[in-house]
């Protein structure tokens, strides 16, 4: 993916091109277009903790998650705060058949799906175990090396409608660490077979702070 949008970037096909089609250029332009902006778009000592704590091996006073600061600190400490919180490791698959159907509301499979092989259809399963998880309106967020990753028409074929929130252009940050060309939040707008159940009081989701009930995979 990598390859294809810098074949058909600027940089490539402008009328005095910067760059040739190759592999090496692509990545070279990938990790400029990664670094270059973070360094120009953000102080790394003050407000950017991921590259800070690459560079010093630390975090500071200043410089931190927002889960090490003092107020979240003190309210992650307070007992039963990580209650709701279930860990499992183990493979994907079986992490989701453990989910009870039509409960899931939000899953976070952050740039995993990059890593499948365009032909062997592991792609379309994931989606189908996770259209079956996700309740109606459930989303999933994932981010990706490509500008339009192959897998989204997969979504959408298979229940989702897909939606791009964020897209890095050159000499810009999607966000502090600046590591993928896109942003996207698919979300269930149909059942497929076999379809998932409707959603009962008696779902295992959690309620947070008085909020609607929610069930989130960080997967």
């Amino acid at each position: 993916m990598i390859e294809a949008d810098h074949a058909a970037s600027d940089a490539v096909v402008a009328s005095r091109p910067e760059a040739k089609a190759t592999r090496a250029h692509a990545v070279w332009h990938y990790m400029v277009n990664t670094l270059d902006p973070v360094v120009e778009n953000t102080h790394v000592a003050l407000d950017n903790p991921y590259y800070f704590v690459c560079l010093e091996g630390r975090f500071s006073p200043r410089c931190h998650p927002e889960y090490l600061s003092r107020d979240t600190h003190r309210r992650l400490c307070r007992p039963g705060a990580l209650d709701g919180l279930r860990i499992h490791t183990d493979e994907l698959a079986e992490v989701i058949a453990r989910i009870r159907p039509g409960t899931l509301t939000v899953a976070v499979v952050m740039d995993s799906m990059d890593w499948f092989d365009k032909k062997d259809g592991a792609a379309a399963r994931q989606i189908m175990r996770l259209n079956r998880a996700l309740t109606m309106g459930g989303r999933v967020l994932l981010r990706s090396s490509g500008l339009m990753p192959w897998y989204i028409a997969e979504f959408e074929a298979r229940g989702f409608s897909a939606r791009k929130v964020g897209e890095r252009n050159p000499g810009r940050c999607i966000d502090r660490v600046n590591m993928y060309a896109s942003c996207w939040i698919c979300t269930k707008i149909s059942n497929i077979p076999p379809e998932s159940p409707p959603q009962s009081p008696s779902s295992q989701a959690h309620r947070i702070s008085g909020e609607e009930p929610i069930n989130v995979a960080l997967l």
